[in-house]
């Protein structure tokens, strides 16, 4: 039993076909992640908007009323976009301030 089992496991495994496709999948996984120059523009872009409210919301101590559906939008589409560096920190900060209401 043992025998043949290693026999199935060298012949899949020295296939010639199966490590083509192997590295098929590979290159298309690898392309997919690429991005372009305009999605690296936007993420850029969204970074520095990101930090600079993530910075203003722990200086204030909480994120006002009106703010904090976009901030929290704008942060989660960033985060998959593939987005990161010192922005999670900041945003996941900033995302468990309290809210700021505006007194009448």
């Amino acid at each position: 039993m043992n025998e043949h089992l290693i026999e199935i496991i060298a012949v899949v495994f020295g296939s010639q076909g199966l490590w083509t496709l192997i590295n098929n999948v590979y290159q298309e996984r690898k392309k997919k992640k690429k991005k372009t120059p305009f999605e690296l523009m936007v993420l850029a872009l969204v970074r520095e908007k990101l930090l600079y409210l993530s910075k203003q919301y722990i200086k204030m101590g909480g994120i006002p009323e009106d703010e904090v559906s976009a901030f929290k939008e704008l942060y989660k589409s960033y985060i998959e976009a593939g987005g990161n560096t010192n922005v999670k920190e900041l945003g996941d900060r900033a995302s468990t301030l309290p809210i700021i209401f505006e007194e009448n």
